[in-house]
C-alpha cells in the first residue's frame, strides 16, 4: 500500500512523489481532489472523487476522500458505504482503519469502532484522529480514565511538533480538562496550564473563540468542587490578559465565568446576607446593559424567560430600599470584593447612594408597570416582603403563572450553563426555545 504510506507521511515527502504513485491518467484529477481536501472544499472533493470512480480508477484513489467528504456533510451511511469495501481489501492499512472507525463512531457503533482501532494498536506512526477517535469511543462506553489516556497522546504529540489543527487540539483539551474534573484526577491544573499555553499561540479565529467560550461554560459546571476553582480562575485571567475574546458575545461569556466563580465566594461570605445574594443572583440572570444589548441583537429581548427575570429583579430592587442602611454596606462590600457581580447591581447601588426614597419609588413604579395586568399595588408587594423577610425567611420564590412566590427548587438563570450539557448559556440553548 505504497499510496497510503505516501498519504500518511506527506509532511516528510514531496507532493509530486505522492502523485507519482497514481496512474498518469488520473494524476491531475487526484491532485485537484487532494488540494480541495486541504482547503475543506468537500463539495469539490465529492465531484472529483466521483469523476475518478466513473473513469474506472481503483477505489484506493477515491474511496477514502469520498468517505471523508460525505462524513463532513453528515452523511454517515454514505461515508460507511465508501470505506467498507476499501477496509475489506486493506484491513491492516491504518489510515483506512481510522476512517472506518470514525464512521462507526458517528453511527453509534462504539464497540465495533473500538475493535477496528484495537487491531492496529499502537500504529507505527502517529495518525490524525486515531487517538481522539479512540478516546471518543471509550468515553461513550463510560471508560473515562482510559479515554483520558488516549486523548493525552494527542496533546503529547502536539507538544512534540505534530499539529493536527487547532480545532482538534482545542477539542481534546476540552475533553482532558472535563474528564479530569469528572473523574477527580490530579491532572486538571497541568492540563489547564497547557491549554492556556496552546491558546496563547493559536490563531484567534471566530470559531476558536466560540469553542473556548463554550468550554468556559462547560467547566463552570464543576465549580462546586473547590479545588477546580483556582485553575478555572487562571484560565479566565489568562484569556482576559491576552484579550482572547474579540467578539462581544464571547466577552460576555468571560464575564459570566467570573460571575460564576464569585457566586460561590459570595454565598459563603458572612458579610453578605441571603437577601443580597438572591438580589445579585437575579441581577446576573438579567445581565449587564452590554449583555442585554447583545441579547437584543440575537433576538432574545422579548423572551418570556427574560421578562420573568426582569420582574423578579425589579421586585428585589424595590425590596432593597426596605433594607436601608444595611444593604448599602453590603453593596459596598460587593463593589470592593466581587467586581464582576457588582456590575449587575451597579445602577441600584448608585440609585440608593443618591436618594434611597427616590430609588425605592423608581423601582416600585417600574414593578407596578410590569405587573399592571395583575393589578398589584404597593401594599401587595409590602405584604410579600413582610411574609418572606419580616419573619426571617429569606427565600423569595416566584411563580410566573399567578404572580405569587411559590417556586420550589433552584431556578435556572439565563446566564447559567444549560443543564442539557451543550456547553452553552441557558438563554442561548434550551432557554431560547
Amino acid at each position: 500500500m505504497l499510496l497510503f504510506d505516501k498519504m500518511r507521511n506527506k509532511k516528510q515527502e514531496e507532493d509530486n512523489q505522492e502523485y507519482s504513485q497514481v496512474p498518469k491518467i488520473y494524476q491531475e484529477t487526484y491532485r485537484e481532489m487532494t488540494e480541495a481536501t486541504k482547503k475543506g472544499d468537500f463539495q469539490e472533493v465529492l465531484r472529483l472523487a466521483q469523476m475518478l470512480k466513473n473513469q474506472g480508477a481503483a477505489q484506493e484513489y477515491w474511496a477514502m476522500q469520498m468517505s471523508i467528504a460525505y462524513l463532513n456533510f453528515g452523511k454517515t451511511a454514505s461515508a460507511k458505504s465508501c470505506i467498507e469495501p476499501l477496509y475489506r481489501e486493506y484491513p491492516d492499512e491504518p489510515t483506512v482503519s481510522v476512517q472506518r472507525a470514525v464512521c462507526l463512531y458517528e453511527d453509534g457503533e462504539f464497540l465495533e469502532a473500538e475493535k477496528t482501532l484495537e487491531r492496529i494498536y499502537p500504529p507505527d506512526t502517529y495518525l490524525p484522529f486515531y487517538y481522539s477517535t479512540y478516546g471518543d469511543v471509550l468515553e461513550n462506553q463510560g471508560r473515562l480514565e482510559e479515554a483520558y489516556g488516549k486523548y493525552r497522546v494527542v496533546i503529547d504529540e502536539f507538544q512534540n511538533g505534530y499539529d493536527p489543527g487547532q480545532e482538534l487540539v482545542d477539542g481534546v483539551f476540552q475533553r482532558l480538562i472535563e474528564l479530569g474534573m469528572a473523574c477527580g484526577l490530579d491532572t486538571v491544573d497541568q492540563d489547564t496550564d497547557e491549554y492556556l499555553r496552546f491558546l496563547q499561540g493559536a490563531d484567534r479565529t471566530e470559531e476558536l473563540q466560540r469553542r473556548v467560550a463554550e468550554n468556559l461554560i462547560l467547566f463552570a459546571h464543576y465549580l462546586g468542587t473547590e479545588k477546580y476553582r483556582p485553575p478555572f480562575l487562571r484560565l479566565a485571567d489568562g484569556l482576559q490578559k491576552m484579550e482572547f475574546m474579540a467578539n462581544p458575545i464571547y466577552k460576555g461569556t468571560l464575564w459570566s465565568a467570573y460571575v460564576a466563580l464569585e457566586s460561590y465566594e459570595i454565598n459563603a461570605d458572612s458579610q453578605v446576607s441571603p437577601f443580597t445574594f438572591d438580589l445579585i443572583t437575579r441581577a446576573t440572570d438579567v445581565g449587564t446593559e452590554e449583555d442585554r444589548a447583545i441579547d437584543e441583537q440575537m433576538g432574545l429581548e422579548n423572551t418570556e424567560e427574560l421578562q420573568e427575570a426582569e420582574t423578579e429583579l425589579l421586585m428585589m430592587e424595590y425590596f432593597a430600599g426596605k433594607r436601608m442602611p444595611g444593604i448599602q454596606k453590603e453593596l459596598e462590600h460587593i463593589r470592593t470584593q466581587y467586581p464582576y457581580s457588582y456590575e449587575a447591581v451597579k445602577e441600584l447601588t448608585e440609585d440608593l447612594e443618591r436618594n434611597p426614597k427616590a430609588a425605592s419609588d423608581k423601582y416600585l413604579k417600574l414593578l407596578q408597570e410590569r405587573t399592571d395586568s395583575f393589578g398589584y399595588t404597593k401594599s401587595y408587594f409590602d405584604r410579600i416582603y413582610e411574609t418572606h423577610y419580616g419573619n426571617g425567611a429569606e427565600t423569595v420564590l416566584w411563580d410566573s403563572e399567578d404572580g405569587s412566590y411559590m417556586r420550589q427548587g433552584k431556578k435556572i438563570g439565563r446566564n447559567d450553563p444549560c443543564p442539557c450539557g451543550s456547553g452553552k448559556k441557558y438563554k442561548h440553548c434550551c432557554g431560547k426555545k
